[in-house]
């Protein structure tokens, strides 16, 4: 099996798979403002607040 999975590698250029998700950006960086995360708290807040209801 494993034979088959290289050779499909070879052939979709795929590489070897790993248990970093393909959407991981090691250099990712948080831009919010302290604006938009208040914002992004007050609509947090309101949204639990409807669960608990």
């Amino acid at each position: 099996m494993e034979d088959i999975e290289n050779a499909e590698r070879e052939i979709f250029g795929e590489s070897p798979k790993t248990n970093v998700p393909f959407l991981s950006n090691p250099n990712y960086k948080n831009e919010i403002t302290e604006e938009q995360r208040q914002e992004l708290e007050r609509k947090k807040a309101e949204m639990l607040k409807k669960l608990d209801s």
